[in-house]
Formats: C-alpha cells, sequence, structure tokens
C-alpha cells in the first residue's frame, strides 16, 4: 500500500517544482591519463686509465685501471635499467683529451678513478667538476659525492674544481654535466677488498644521477 502512494506523492512534488526527476544521464568514464615516458638520456662513461697505462696500486696489488673498468660496468647495467644510455669511454692508452671528447652529444659524462692512499683509515670520496661548470652541474655532483659517502660510510671531501684535461676536453664538447669522480681505497685493501668497495660505490653513483639529469 506505501509503494502504491510514493508515485503519486513524486508525480505532485515534480509537478509544481518541488523536486527534479532524476538525471538518466549516467556519469561518464573518467578518461585515462596518458603516461609520461621517462627521458631517456646518454651518459658517457669514462673508465680512467688502460691495461696499457695503469693506475695506482695498493700495498697488497689493488689495480685501479681494473676497479674503474668494473665500476664502469657496474654503473652501466644499473642505469640501462632505468632506461638511460650508456656509452663506456675506455682507450688502450691514455688519451685523455680524446676521451673527453667523446662526450660530445651524451647528456653526462663520469671519469671513474680510485686513488691509493698510504695509510689504514679511509681518507673520503671527492668529485671533481671544471671551473665551467654549470650550477647544475655542480649539484649534481654534490648528489653524487654524498650518496657514495653515505653509502661507504667514508668522508665527505666534497666537490672540488679543477680543469683536469679529460673533464677538461669534455666540458669543451658543450656536455653540461662533467666530473670526475675520485674514491680512495687504503693500502692494506686487496683486490677482492677493493672491489666490494667500488661495488657498492657503483650503484651510490648510479642511484644519485638516474634521476638528476
Amino acid at each position: 500500500m506505501l509503494i502504491e502512494c510514493v508515485e503519486p506523492i513524486a508525480n505532485f512534488l515534480l509537478k509544481f517544482g518541488l523536486a527534479k526527476a532524476p538525471s538518466q544521464n549516467l556519469p561518464e568514464d573518467p578518461k585515462p591519463v596518458p603516461s609520461v615516458p621517462p627521458v631517456r638520456k646518454v651518459v658517457a662513461l669514462d673508465s680512467g686509465h688502460s691495461i696499457n697505462e695503469p693506475g695506482a696500486r695498493s700495498a697488497l696489488g689493488a689495480k685501479e685501471e681494473v676497479l674503474n673498468i668494473q665500476q664502469a660496468n657496474l654503473i652501466k647495467a644499473q642505469l640501462e635499467k632505468y632506461g638511460h644510455t650508456v656509452k663506456l669511454v675506455a682507450g688502450k692508452t691514455n688519451d685523455l683529451d680524446g676521451r673527453g671528447a667523446q662526450a660530445k652529444g651524451c647528456d653526462a659524462f663520469i671519469s671513474l678513478h680510485h686513488n691509493s692512499y698510504d695509510g689504514d683509515k679511509d681518507p673520503g670520496t671527492e668529485v671533481f667538476c671544471t671551473t665551467q661548470s654549470s650550477g647544475v652541474c655542480r649539484e649534481i655532483a654534490k648528489k653524487v659525492c654524498d650518496n657514495i659517502c653515505k653509502a661507504l660510510g667514508s668522508t665527505n671531501r666534497g666537490v672540488k674544481i679543477n680543469n683536469w684535461s679529460v673533464i677538461n676536453a669534455a666540458q669543451k664538447t658543450g656536455c653540461p654535466v662533467v666530473m670526475l669522480v675520485e674514491s680512495y681505497f687504503v693500502n692494506p685493501y686487496t683486490q677482492e677488498q677493493a672491489e666490494k668497495r667500488s661495488a657498492v660505490a657503483a650503484i651510490a653513483i648510479a642511484e644519485a644521477i638516474k634521476d638528476s639529469l
């Protein structure tokens, strides 16, 4: 009986404008928001020194040129996971200007180095930019240095300015982000110990630059 009374009452209210008829228009499905593809960048990694022109040595035989190459390959693998393109820069000779010139057309150029330290305490990590580096470049370099030191529990020697040949040559190509990373390994380190440390730094470097470029 109650149901029979509802319809006449509803019609009465509608007739005199005291109620609105229910909308027959169903809400439209929300339009999908197009996804924005990630920006792909090209990063050149210079594995400083070469087998023919080796770098530093620890007292227990850890070899800089081997560490540099391994670190470059680890960073390459990480950055490629994030969709970036990585160009490995190396050579049979230590042609620094030639290596730096390969930064042309790249979004970043990073020269990787390891230095020996005569002592049993970690002297820290430092990153070099050139006198022509932009503020953005120096900020990214700082992030790289901070990440490495945090990951290693290392002393932060900060961002320094020096026109080393390889990064100076890279800067002249117009590459917007150019830096040289100098990690240290102390003399008591064996090759295996130095490689483990270098691998941790490699991940830290990749994480620092993957979203910064």
